[in-house]
């Protein structure tokens, strides 16, 4: 439980950078959200954004937990890589790469970047 709360901590403070800041979500290259950063909570295994656009509405946007979290210049990468969750072992990756995935998410084996104006 304590690591829980650490790693919790280190998201808090990887976003308190961005609160009342313009921001966009990009994915494959395209702007999936963007407005003002209000706030974000943890709940079980998303990160909810609450956002708000250009008509002064509030939004809440869920994604799903990261597998690892880092910063390149003038953005954070919310990493959902399969190989980041398998560490780079080649052979839970290669098991991971042929499993049958019916219902997956977009951002499956791909990268989320958030980035503040």
């Amino acid at each position: 439980m304590l690591q829980k709360r650490k790693k919790e901590s280190n998201i808090e403070n990887v976003f308190n950078n961005y609160l009342l800041r313009n921001v966009q979500f990009v994915h494959n290259n395209k702007v999936l959200k963007s407005g003002k950063f209000l706030f974000f909570n943890v709940k079980e295994f998303y990160l909810n954004f609450i956002l708000t656009n250009e008509k002064n509405e509030q939004r809440v946007w869920e994604v799903p937990y990261p597998f690892k979290i880092y910063y390149q210049p003038d953005c954070f990468v919310l990493d959902y890589k399969i190989d980041s969750f398998c560490n780079g072992i080649e052979d839970i990756i290669l098991h991971a790469n042929v499993l049958n995935v019916n219902k997956k998410n977009k951002f499956f084996n791909s990268f989320l970047y958030l980035s503040g104006g």
